[in-house]
């Protein structure tokens, strides 16, 4: 059972390793180093289990709101959620262009071809309107990010005031640049991260990933409405 667990592991760790390609060599900006296609299998056996923890997150969003995925590449994520959830908007984004490539084909073979959006772009740079996204997830890719200030200071703009982000990843992947830039930046007003440890799989005994959350203050009241009819 321990050799099985660690193998589990160490596979999802290469699943999770975009740099370098089979080679050793420099792969495509966020590359798996493999085929859309065959990550996408592999994904789908050993990470169904976060998934499905990261659509429940996110499905808690309001009626017709707008959430971004941040690193979704085949768009398994995202697939769960328009699945659940016909009323939502999915976004997804990812820097490798195979990834998003892999995401349209599976959207519109599951029929969700016209209710989810692709963009292949950064997570510090996001071509979303300020205050757009109700609600923003990613799963395993903060520790990839070239920037984390830079690129949590981007999902601050894009955050609608109320809205959460909700982050997933290796639970070793510390969480102090997330902590540091949500206490430096004022769209969230003081507030803290809160960090849970999840499993990601009802057959792993013991929690492998860290799940991250944060709100965006909500937008402060209107001075005119309280000395209206004064």
């Amino acid at each position: 059972m321990r050799t099985l667990l660690q193998a589990a592991h160490r596979g999802l760790h290469r699943l999770a390793d975009r740099r370098h390609d089979h080679r050793g060599h420099e792969a495509e900006p966020g590359g798996m180093g493999i085929s859309g296609e065959a990550y996408d299998r592999l994904s789908g056996r050993l990470l169904s289990g976060l998934y499905r923890r990261a659509a429940d997150d996110v499905c808690r969003a309001p009626e017709d709101a707008l959430v971004v995925d941040i690193g979704t590449g085949p768009g398994r994520l995202l697939l769960d959620i328009a699945r659940r959830r016909p009323d939502l908007r999915p976004h997804g984004v990812d820097v490798a262009p195979s990834m998003t490539e892999r995401a349209r084909h599976n959207a519109r073979a599951h029929g969700y071809g016209d209710r989810i959006t692709l963009h292949t772009a950064s997570a510090d740079a996001l071509p979303l309107a300020d205050a757009s996204a109700d609600v923003i997830v990613s799963t395993l890719s903060m520790h990839h990010w070239a920037d984390v200030p830079r690129a949590v200071t981007e999902m601050a703009r894009v955050l609608r005031p109320g809205g959460r982000l909700v982050i997933y990843d290796f639970r070793a992947t510390s969480d102090a640049p997330l902590t540091r830039t949500v206490a430096a930046r004022p769209e969230f007003a003081g507030r803290t991260v809160e960090r849970t440890l999840v499993t990601g799989a009802p057959w792993i005994p013991f929690p492998l990933f860290a799940r991250m959350t944060v709100e965006r203050a909500p937008a402060p009241a209107n001075p005119s409405h309280a000395t209206a009819g004064n």
